[in-house]
């Protein structure tokens, strides 16, 4: 096999993506998970500039790239330490959260300033 084109790379990066995203909207679907959300839709919304979507996109980039260090094959397909503490970090750092109805604040998923100075002690 000849080294990849930068064009190349692009189509494989495109299809393993697509595969994914229609992978979790099937996914969904079968579990009737409400709200649902067409792949079409997805990539529509998709915001590429959005700070916990890059926030995760840079979770996985550090966590493959530790991976295709590990000499075992079979040690690649683990989470590493770093990221499972980074994913409850990206999400619990979200500053903004859409709520649909009033809840308890000790219920919520985004803590208020006071809750956050709170945690600091």
């Amino acid at each position: 096999m000849g080294k990849w084109t930068l064009e190349h790379h692009d189509e494989v990066l495109r299809n393993k993506i697509k595969n994914m995203v229609q992978g979790a909207v099937k996914r969904m679907n079968t579990e009737k998970e409400s709200p649902s959300i067409s792949y079409e839709a997805f990539v529509e919304e998709l915001d590429e500039g959005d700070s916990f979507t890059t926030g995760l996109i840079d979770v996985l980039v550090k966590e493959m790239a530790e991976r295709r260090t590990r000499p075992n094959p079979i040690d690649r397909r683990l989470i590493s330490e770093r990221t499972a503490k980074a994913l409850p970090t990206e999400v619990a750092g979200v500053s903004l959260c859409f709520r649909h109805a009033p809840i308890a604040p000790s219920a919520t998923c985004c803590p208020s300033p006071r809750e956050k100075m709170n945690m600091v002690r």
